[in-house]
């Protein structure tokens, strides 16, 4: 049973959480990365953090399906951090902010760390393992063994900053931001890490 009285309002519902996350997408996330401003960085997070708790939320009271929600957290993991030809624009915000401090590094990696970057991509990748966990009735693994591709690109991205190794508990306090996956459910999926 579906908390929608009828399919259009699904189907209206579902119209208007993409136009939200793509509008989003499009003109903050995707400006931050072409620009490549470090000043943006708290802006940009929590653009990505909230249409991320958007998706998932949506998701999870069935108004969105699995495959769109994991398209639209996907594209937002590629914003940040991932250089794939599967969308299209220019360069992960990472990938920028990387270029334009390349004299600084160890400054910008601090800078991320500070924010929890590093932890909420992780968060994210999180949530995409819990989407399609739920939705292919999987094994619960860990996201490293189901999103392999998406987790080496992003690691490749991270490489010049050190900021790969990151451990359950940068990712707890990351997904504790999600107030909408209850705290027994974050702590069984941060055993999957």
């Amino acid at each position: 049973m579906t908390p929608f009285s009828s399919a259009n309002e699904k189907e209206g519902l579902d119209k208007a959480i993409c136009d939200f996350v793509d509008r989003h997408q499009k003109r903050i996330l995707l400006q931050h990365a072409k620009r490549g401003n470090v000043n943006g960085l708290k802006n940009f997070m929590d653009v990505f953090l909230e249409t991320n708790q958007l998706i998932f939320l949506w998701y999870r009271r069935r108004a969105l399906k699995a495959s769109k929600a994991v398209s639209k957290i996907m594209k937002n993991i590629c914003i940040v951090a991932v250089e794939d030809d599967l969308f299209d624009f220019p360069a992960a915000y990472l990938t920028t902010l990387i270029k334009m401090q390349k004299g600084n590094l160890k400054l910008l990696a601090e800078t991320l760390v500070s924010y929890e970057v590093p932890g909420h991509l992780r968060a994210a990748l999180l949530l995409l393992q819990i989407i399609r966990w739920e939705d292919d009735g999987k094994t619960k693994k860990s996201p490293i063994v189901y999103l392999e591709n998406m987790f080496e690109k992003m690691a490749s991205t991270l490489k010049p900053l050190s900021l790969n190794d990151v451990d359950s508990k940068q990712v707890g306090r990351a997904l504790y931001e999600y107030l909408m996956i209850p705290d027994t459910e974050k702590k069984e999926w941060l055993a999957y890490l």
